[in-house]
């Protein structure tokens, strides 16, 4: 079982955000023995995103977006949902109403209902009470998961409702990792060493260097045993 986390904004494109919500995500994931099989950042682009949309359903178990969600004329993900998938946009009730509850919304009722709309079959992942956007959907047997892009809200959804959902679903493997430092190697000589061991040792390894001046981060991470 493998997914693609997804991050949807032209902010994100130019560099003037920091997507700090990709480093949660795949430090998250990690630890939690759920593999990643790429990262991607998309802009609001409505053909893009379908594109993309089409590709990883055909290609991954699960997708994790984020981004796209909010009321705003750039916010076109859930557009692109529905275009790419074939289902109409449908109002949420509970959503609705909590949006027509929320102070935050007086003056703005009109655009801020925008966020109510729905693709057909999606499931909101947050209480009913609760105007944070983020919802489920199956598309052909895959996990697509829609979260706000706002950190803190991308976070609580992803710990407490995106994980356990994917958690229940695979059969997870313990993970043995160690990390070293070294000071008086490069990268390369390190990969030597490792290149002149015998393969039943490093057939079992996922290995990984990380130079970061003046030393080189090696981490060593084991599916099967515990890293000697």
């Amino acid at each position: 079982m493998e997914g693609v986390l997804l991050f949807i904004g032209n902010e994100l494109i130019s560099g003037k955000v920091i997507n700090t919500n990709v480093i949660l995500a795949c430090r998250e994931f990690n630890a939690y023995g759920l593999k990643i099989r790429e990262v991607l950042t998309l802009p609001d682009k409505l053909e893009v995103l379908i594109f993309h949309l089409r590709r990883l359903a055909e290609e991954v178990d699960f997708v994790v977006a984020s981004g796209g969600l909010g009321p705003t004329d750039d916010d076109i993900t859930n557009l692109a949902v529905a275009q790419a998938f074939n289902v109409k946009l449908v109002k949420n009730k509970e959503f609705l109403s909590a949006i027509i509850e929320c102070k935050e919304y007086e003056h703005s009722q009109e655009i801020a209902e925008k966020m109510a709309l729905l693709p057909e079959g999606a499931k909101p992942l947050a209480d009913e009470d609760s105007i944070t956007a983020g919802y489920y959907l199956s598309v052909k047997a895959k996990d697509f998961f829609f979260l706000p892009g706002v950190p803190s809200q991308y976070e609580e959804l992803l710990q407490k409702k995106v994980i356990p959902f994917l958690l229940q679903k695979v059969t997870r493997k313990k993970s043995f990792v160690k990390i070293f430092m070294f000071f008086d190697l490069n990268e390369t000589d390190l990969n030597l060493f490792f290149e002149n061991l015998p393969s039943e040792i490093t057939s079992q390894l996922k290995i990984g260097y990380y130079p970061v001046f003046p030393e080189v981060k090696l981490i060593l991470q084991s599916y099967e045993k515990e890293v000697p």
